[in-house]
Formats: C-alpha cells, sequence, structure tokens
C-alpha cells in the first residue's frame, strides 16, 4: 500500500492511482475481501455508526475506485458495491430481527420513511446517479474487451451490479416523498434510464430469446434418444449420464433469469413513468438521432411480447399493463401529446394483439386479477381511459388468490 498523505509507494494521496483513499476505504475493501457475502448493509451501518449519509459515501467511494482499478477483483468489488447500495434501500438492513418481530409495522415504517429520507438526500447529493451511469459504462467497456470464460464471468458481475444499481434507484423513488422531485431531476441529469436502464432491458430480452433458443435445441436434440450433434458430443453424453440433465437445469436457470431481469427493468420503468412523463416520449415516439443508444419505442412493448417466454409471463405482461396506463396509451389520454400518436396506436395495437388476444382464459382471468391488485412496488395510475380500455379487454378478476400466487412464485410463466 502507499505510504500516508506525502507519496510513498502508490503515490500518496495527490496521485491520479490513488485520489483521496481514505482509511475507512482500505477498511471496507478488507472486510468484504475478508467476510465475503456476509457483509452486508447491516455490517456496512455498523462500521458508520448507522449514519446514512457515511454509509452512501463509502459504498460510492468504493465503486468510483472498484470501477477505475486494474486490481484482479476490482469487478467484483464493484458489484459488491452496487448490491450494498441496494441493500441499504431495504428495510432488512436498519431493524434487526428481533426489532422487526417486536417493533409495531407502523413505528417501523415512520421510521423507515426517515431512513429512506436521509438515503435519498444523501444520493443526490453525493450525485449517485452520475457515479453509477460511469462506473456501469467503465465495467461494460472491460467486459467488451475481455476474452473467454473471463468475459462470461465479468459478464455475469456486470449484470449483477446494474442490476442492484437499477433496484437501489427504484426502491428510494418508490419510498421517497418530499424529495422525489429532487431525485426525479437528478437521475433525468444522469441519463440513468438511456444509459443504464435500457442497455440492460434490451440485453436481457436478447439473454431470453437466446437462452429460449438453447432449451428448444436441446428438446429438439434429445426427444428421441439419439444425438445428431455428431461424434464430438456424443463421447460428452454418454461418458456421463448426468450431463444432459444438467444442462437443461443450467439452461432453464439461465432463462428463468433473464425473464426476471426483463420483470426487473419493466418495473423500475413502471416506478419511474408514475404521475412523471419525462419518459414518455422516449417510449412513445421512436428514437431519431442518437444512434447509440437503445431505440425505447421500438423494445417496448414490440421487442419485448416478441419474445414466446416473456409474452406469456405473468410478471412481464402486468408490468407492461402498469406501464401503459403511467404512459397514457390508450384513446382518449394524450400521453405525450400529438406526436406519440403513433407510439400511442402502436402500443394499443401491440398490447391487444400480441399479449391479450393471445392469452388462453385461465391465463387471462390470473392477469385481470394480478393487474387489479394494488402493489405498493408496482404503482399504475388508473383515473385514466388507458386502466378503462384494459379492464374491457380483460374478463373479470376473479382468480383465487393462491392461483395468482402460484403463477408468481413460479417466475410467473
Amino acid at each position: 500500500g502507499g505510504m500516508g498523505k506525502r507519496g510513498g509507494v502508490n503515490g500518496g494521496y495527490n496521485s491520479p492511482l490513488r485520489v483521496g483513499w481514505p482509511l475507512h476505504l482500505h477498511a471496507l475493501v478488507a472486510m468484504l475481501r475478508i467476510f465475503g457475502d456476509a457483509f452486508g448493509a447491516a455490517e456496512l451501518l455498523e462500521m458508520h455508526r448507522d449514519d446514512c449519509d457515511a454509509a452512501v459515501v463509502a459504498t460510492l467511494q468504493l465503486l468510483d475506485h472498484a470501477a477505475s482499478s486494474s486490481q484482479g477483483d476490482a469487478r467484483r468489488l464493484a458489484s459488491r458495491a452496487c448490491d450494498l447500495m441496494y441493500q441499504l434501500t431495504t428495510p432488512r438492513a436498519h431493524f434487526l430481527e428481533g426489532d422487526r418481530n417486536e417493533t409495531p409495522m407502523t413505528e417501523l415504517a415512520k421510521r423507515f420513511r426517515r431512513i429512506v429520507g436521509d438515503l435519498t438526500r444523501a444520493f443526490i447529493e453525493r450525485d449517485a446517479p452520475r457515479r453509477f451511469v460511469s462506473a456501469l459504462e467503465a465495467l461494460h467497456g472491460i467486459v467488451s474487451s475481455s476474452k473467454g470464460s473471463s468475459r462470461e464471468d465479468a459478464d455475469a458481475l456486470l449484470r449483477a451490479a446494474t442490476s442492484a444499481a437499477i433496484k437501489a434507484t427504484r426502491n428510494l423513488l418508490l419510498h421517497t416523498d418530499e424529495r422525489g422531485a429532487q431525485l426525479r431531476k437528478a437521475l433525468a441529469q444522469s441519463e440513468m434510464t438511456i444509459r443504464v436502464l435500457e442497455p440492460f432491458l434490451a440485453r436481457a430480452v436478447r439473454d431470453v430469446r437466446r437462452a429460449e433458443a438453447s432449451l428448444d435445441d436441446e428438446e429438439d436434440d434429445g426427444g428421441d434418444g439419439e444425438d445428431r450433434r455428431g461424434p464430438l458430443h456424443h463421447e460428452e453424453a454418454s461418458d456421463s449420464p448426468g450431463w444432459r440433465e444438467r444442462r437443461v437445469y443450467e439452461r432453464s436457470r439461465a432463462l428463468r433469469n433473464a425473464v426476471g431481469a426483463v420483470a426487473d427493468a419493466l418495473n423500475a420503468l413502471v416506478v419511474a413513468t408514475h404521475k412523471d412523463g419525462t419518459l414518455r416520449q422516449r417510449l412513445l415516439c421512436p428514437n431519431v438521432g442518437d444512434a447509440t443508444a437503445v431505440d425505447a419505442a421500438s423494445l417496448i412493448p414490440g421487442g419485448v411480447l416478441a419474445v414466446e417466454a416473456l409474452a406469456c409471463n405473468l410478471h412481464v405482461v402486468d408490468a407492461l399493463l402498469r406501464l401503459a396506463c403511467n404512459l397514457g396509451v390508450g384513446v382518449g389520454d394524450d400521453g405525450g401529446g400529438a406526436p406519440a400518436k403513433a407510439g400511442r396506436d402502436r402500443w394499443t395495437r401491440q398490447l391487444r394483439e400480441r399479449c391479450v388476444n393471445r392469452l388462453d382464459d385461465d391465463a387471462a382471468v390470473i392477469l385481470a386479477t394480478r393487474f387489479a391488485e394494488e402493489t405498493r412496488s408496482a404503482p399504475v395510475v388508473r383515473d385514466c381511459k388507458t386502466h378503462e380500455w384494459l379492464v374491457s379487454l380483460l374478463p373479470e378478476p376473479t382468480a383465487p388468490r393462491m392461483v395468482v400466487e402460484a403463477a408468481l412464485k413460479g417466475g410467473g410463466g
């Protein structure tokens, strides 16, 4: 390590190698290396005497350092930083199990609201959205230049980091009250939706398509007991009896994870668009001009619904219906004004043809029931024409609670 402020091995604090590496950051990195996943947000808060601002500062410093470092475990540390930030936005980090059992829920909720206020203030003041964006883009650059299995590892860490950053932001948007407008402004300035969320969603949709295709291949190959992929595969297949089962299991898991990532990204958009029109143009009008950005308008809902595993997934389709209401895509709503008219037409056509009309009777009742539920994590504008229109397309919401739960629990498929 370095030798303090006056320079030394790593050039001291003023060197570009080590810009302001305070002692607590060394301590945090050491803790994460020693305890691994057992070191979570509760331990981070303990280290900082329950000071939310200090915990956010430490987490963002870790993220900045790890995203610009070439040390072997830097990407893992960056991913852990995003995960710590996500954990900080959940009640579990702040209340011990004993507290949770003994304190009335109303009291805990009140305390949590105060904590979220502190976290949101720190998140805005410490420029978290912009730092998330630049760190995740730096990690993306590293992944793009990696090869082989190290690329796969880096890729998995990038996905986990991005997912955690998106969920942390979503939680703050969901729970914050008086600072909501400031937070939305900071998010808009950082372009987090365009630079992090949409590319994440586009990749997750691609991953689902790929996983779905590889599972279909597996079924085609395995149906009649002969292996058609040539002698090399045949060797592998015959000398280990569990080989195929394991491959099917891993591919199913990859599919489930990718579908979950799509649902998370759509859920974050539902929260971001609730009673806020900032993203409306982007999601309704085709993307013109910026060739590097994802064309959100063609991805949602059309690109999502074009993939079978997504079009029949309850989490995904429910999120799309809620997003449609928040954007005001129905006839009679003026979401996005005249320029967005073609986008609203596209949304209503695709939701009707590729989604609602394709569901069998049971699935339609389950979707109607789920869509009718008020869930805190997916707020929806219901006093609009879009909602009326969707309700008129769907059957009565009469599915038993257990049936809906079961559909959601099975990954929503």
